[in-house]
């Protein structure tokens, strides 16, 4: 099983959501209790790049920016996919979301793309 540990990073005009940090903080403690490496991912139009060094700071190791154009205006089909390319890219055993309204949209289109189980609103993993 893959041992990375991937957290989709919500944002809004040009500002992270925190809970979204929470997530990557989270990824990041997980992925070394599973030995492997903590990924980030942004999903957006090209101005998510200027977001990219954030994750960092909470411990993302890595930072995958998913960029379109036709991801400036949000779309869960569209996100769930970019979403599903980075898990696979990252070869992310896990991927985390923020309990937000579309944290819990994109997981849920996500997994299914994903072909992977789902558990939400949860306050803790091991």
């Amino acid at each position: 099983m893959p041992k990375n540990v991937l957290a989709f990073v919500e944002h809004r005009d040009g500002e992270i959501k925190k809970s979204s940090l929470e997530a990557v903080s989270h990824a990041s403690r997980l992925a070394k209790d599973t030995g492997g490496q903590s990924v980030a991912v942004l999903v957006g139009s090209k101005s998510v790049e200027s977001l990219a060094s954030r994750p960092a700071q909470f411990g993302a190791q890595k930072v995958i920016c998913a960029v379109d154009e036709r991801l400036a205006a949000y779309s869960g089909d569209a996100c769930a996919e970019a979403v599903a390319q980075a898990a696979k890219r990252a070869d992310a055993g896990i991927v985390l979301f923020a309990a937000t309204a579309m944290g819990k949209d994109v997981a849920a289109r996500a997994s299914a793309k994903l072909d992977a189980g789902l558990a939400s609103d949860c306050t803790a993993a091991w």
